[in-house]
């Protein structure tokens, strides 16, 4: 039990108190925007807004490029949703919930695919990036860790999670 508790604590030793503060908000309007979109209440999106942001902030700094660009999509289309949301024609909008068909697990596993080797990629040139973009740090000799995999197994999942709740 004892090292399951690290494993959450670990991380946060070397956080500053900005970090700390800052992920506290944004959970807390996380599960805010969670609370209003159950409520069907246009609040959703200027909590979710700034949750995403301060999260897209935060991953960045964390070199999570995975989880960082998931929060900054989550931001831009809350962004259109909130601008659709307030030029509403009427108030009846209906959209029966499908099973997915052959076709929509077909299309699920190949965005899974390309969204999980699109943020190995990225991590591929994490050196890159994390030195401000220095061509002199460019190498083929990136060698992934856990994290990695771990963040592009939740990406793809997310942005399959996404798309089937808009297509189906």
């Amino acid at each position: 039990m004892s090292e399951l508790l690290n494993f959450f604590i670990e991380p946060y030793q070397s956080y500053s108190a900005t970090q700390i503060v800052l992920e506290s908000i944004a959970a807390i309007l996380g599960i805010s925007s969670v609370w209003y979109a159950r409520k069907e209440n246009i609040l959703v999106y200027p909590t979710g807004i700034i949750s995403t942001g301060l999260y897209a902030y935060l991953l960045f700094g964390w070199q999570l490029y995975g989880d960082m660009i998931i929060n900054v999509y989550y931001f831009l289309m809350s962004i259109v949703g909130w601008y659709i949301w307030t030029r509403k024609v009427d108030a009846t909008h209906f959209t029966p919930i499908t099973q997915m068909t052959k076709k929509d697990h077909f299309f699920a596993v190949i965005i899974f695919l390309i969204t999980f080797t699109g943020i190995l990629i990225i991590y591929k040139f994490k050196p890159y990036i994390n030195s401000g973009f220095i061509a002199e740090t460019l190498s083929d000799k990136y060698q992934y860790i856990p994290t990695d995999y771990v963040d592009a197994i939740t990406t793809g999942t997310a942005f399959v999670a996404m798309w089937l709740m808009a297509s189906t």
